[in-house]
């Protein structure tokens, strides 16, 4: 096998999560990506992540997105595209991004906290672009707590109008593949199935992860430190998974997941990066992330338009910030992903036919 038979093996990346922007509507106590991280390694040393008026000053620009997108076309036109933030709808050249994946049979979802203001540029965009191969949006099931604090907080109200503006984008018929994305923890599992049930009803797909905690300063995209909120393996968290799944429900993906994400529970996986790159994550610099959770120190060092000229690099990279900085998580994409590489699951990771 030669080199090149050998990096592309090791580059069999097959989702790319971008967050566009680090600008939110909204402050949701949970999300770490809006906040200032400062990290104290020794009392005489303190590495910074970049401040947030660093992004603001360093945004990645639309171009810069789609010659990587054309790339990533090129490379695996499989790849999946998750288009994050903050709010990818304040994301000012995100009408000319999808408008190209439209355009060239990309295939991608828009990650959103679908509140007031954003449903209105999402219909504003809708006019350019023609319709969404994907929307997602966070809908937990907190929505049917009576508990005044949780019906106070920004979560809760962007479930309940996640959840509305979902049942009216299916109504509307703008979007081929339209998902929740659904938290689960320790305080909300009870209310999971009445949120699947309901989403079914309406033709709604549930994309169920676990909350993972912030275990260093270096896990930057969460603010959750609390280990009360983990999930931890029981026959009784089992049997409510499997009920989900026996009811038919809309779960994505759900009978291939459900036996893998409960054996990494509380935050357990090793996405084995090191042993081939299966999943990317670009920042709101254009810079590349470690992963969604951890940003590391030396993988930002390199910007996504080096990636493919520059993997070999980029992958020591990875391999030295996962081993310095990872401690494990329970998110649910890298496993997805890693299934992804067999062919057999390529069809799996979209809601869509790829042949249509």
């Amino acid at each position: 096998m030669n080199i090149t038979e050998q990096l592309t093996r090791i580059n069999n990346v097959q989702i790319v999560n971008w967050l566009l922007t680090r600008y939110c509507n909204l402050k949701c106590n949970y999300c770490g990506i809006i906040r200032h991280p400062v990290y104290e390694i020794n009392d005489r040393e303190t590495i910074r992540y970049p401040s947030l008026l660093h992004y603001a000053n360093n945004p990645i620009s639309p171009e810069t997105v789609i010659n990587s997108l054309r790339e990533f076309k090129s490379f695996n036109p499989y790849c999946f595209h998750i288009f994050y933030g903050g709010e990818p709808f304040l994301y000012t050249g995100l009408s000319d991004i999808l408008k190209f994946c439209n355009d060239n049979n990309i295939y991608y979802t828009v990650i959103t906290n679908n509140t007031l203001d954003m449903q209105k540029r999402m219909y504003e965009i809708l006019k350019d672009i023609k319709y969404y191969q994907g929307i997602s949006a966070s809908v937990d099931p907190i929505i049917y707590s009576d508990n005044p604090h949780i019906q106070n907080s920004d979560r809760y109200k962007k479930s309940v109008l996640g959840l509305e503006s979902l049942k009216k984008i299916k109504k509307d018929k703008i979007c081929d593949d339209l998902v929740a994305e659904i938290t689960l923890d320790k305080y909300n599992i009870d209310y999971i199935y009445r949120l699947a049930e309901d989403l079914t009803k309406h033709g709604i797909f549930s994309s169920l992860t676990f909350i993972d905690i912030k275990k260093s300063p270096y896990y930057d995209f969460s603010n959750i430190t609390d280990k009360n909120y983990l999930l931890h393996k029981s026959d009784e968290l089992y049997n409510k998974l499997s009920e989900l799944i026996d009811a038919g429900f809309l779960i994505h993906m759900g009978e291939e997941l459900i036996d893998r994400v409960f054996d990494i529970l509380p935050d357990n996986l090793d996405c084995e990066l090191e042993k081939f790159n299966h999943n990317l994550t670009i920042d709101a610099d254009g810079s590349i992330r470690l992963c969604l959770r951890i940003k590391g120190i030396e993988t930002p060092k390199y910007n996504i338009s080096e990636y493919f000229d520059k993997f070999s690099e980029i992958h020591k990279a990875l391999i030295n910030d996962k081993k310095n900085y990872c401690k494990g998580c329970c998110w649910t994409c890298p496993i997805m992903s890693k299934l992804t590489v067999d062919d057999d699951f390529n069809r799996n990771i979209l809601h869509i036919d790829l042949e249509d």
